[in-house]
């Protein structure tokens, strides 16, 4: 799980990331790619980033400053035309099909884009309640 919300952060997580799979960017398979962005960040330079290096995209948002899973998914489709993408509504809903995609495919799960995506993901992925999070 990446807490980097700025591109810059974004990039230098991806690279660690693909490194410690023994991959390298560009890549069109890192896994199962999690991702939404808060909406008052650079969507597009976030994903623009990240969308390349993945073949299966969930969209999904934080309920903290999430910008829309649609709108999301918009900007990866446009980066990405060869990776499925999925949109789930709730990140309990990304959590749930991401978890049952990873295992169906033999991939890993990296969750970026967003520090409150990133919280919330772990969160609902540790079973408890992302609603009940208090930030600042």
């Amino acid at each position: 799980i990446d807490v980097g919300h700025s591109p810059g952060a974004v990039s230098a997580a991806l690279i660690s990331y693909a490194e410690l799979n023994n991959k390298s960017i560009p890549s069109n398979d890192l896994g199962v790619l999690v991702t939404g962005v808060s909406s008052t960040k650079s969507i597009e330079d976030i994903l623009n980033i990240l969308t390349p290096n993945f073949s299966y995209i969930v969209c999904t948002k934080a309920y903290h400053h999430g910008e829309d899973p649609g709108i999301i998914a918009s900007f990866v489709r446009q980066k990405n035309k060869a990776a499925r993408i999925v949109t789930c509504n709730t990140i309990e809903e990304a959590v749930e099909h991401s978890v049952d995609t990873a295992v169906k495919l033999g991939r890993d799960i990296y969750v970026a884009g967003g520090l409150f995506l990133a919280i919330e993901y772990w969160q609902t992925f540790m079973g408890n309640s992302p609603k009940e999070l208090m930030f600042f």
